[in-house]
């Protein structure tokens, strides 16, 4: 996806996950995710409360 991403122009990506699915932050951590402290404006997953992004 990453990959993908940048090919078509996109210099970052953004995920939202939840508190109840450690092994995925650990995982977007491992990857070079920053983690950052609230969803980006516009966003509509209400139940995420862990949000990441990662420049491209």
């Amino acid at each position: 996806m990453e990959q993908e991403a940048k090919k078509a122009g996109y210099k970052q990506v953004y995920l939202e996950t939840h508190h109840n699915l450690p092994i995925a932050i650990l995982l977007y951590k491992k990857l070079g995710y920053t983690q950052i402290p609230q969803a980006l404006p516009g966003t509509v997953h209400s139940t995420m409360d862990h949000f990441f992004v990662k420049d491209l």
